[in-house]
């Protein structure tokens, strides 16, 4: 699947424009390291009260360690996401746009830059919860 650069659509590998907006440039995946050369995030369960939103903190910690490497150390529930979209480039960098593609295809949303990482964990487990 590749993802289309404008709406965000997955389209099939050979698809030449993207049915929903006509767009022709698509997104590559983002290549992650190997996970066994990430660093650890287990830090992070200790900022989280429920066992819900710790374990997500960590998977979602663990996705973006794969990402940007060893910054993720500096991780904390009050980082902003724009903070972390710069610990891969700048805001605007063909690399942030692709976590943002990548979040959204993992988790089902993305955070936008004033959110916290406490509050993107917040959301998507209060998400979850309502779910049917």
């Amino acid at each position: 699947m590749k993802c289309c650069s404008y709406c965000g659509r997955d389209n099939e590998d050979d698809a030449i424009r993207c049915p929903e907006c006509g767009t022709a440039e698509f997104v590559v995946a983002i290549p992650y390291a190997d996970s066994a050369a990430s660093p650890s995030v287990e830090f992070i369960r200790l900022f989280f009260k429920s066992p819900k939103e710790e374990e997500f903190a960590v998977r979602c910690a663990q996705f973006l360690a794969k990402t940007v490497g060893e910054p993720i150390k500096l991780l904390r529930p009050d980082t902003k996401w724009s903070e972390i979209s710069q610990w891969v480039g700048s805001s605007l960098s063909r690399e942030s746009l692709l976590l943002t593609f990548a979040l959204k295809k993992e988790f089902g949303a993305y955070p936008d830059d004033l959110m916290t990482f406490r509050d993107f964990v917040e959301y998507i487990c209060c998400r979850e919860h309502n779910a049917p």
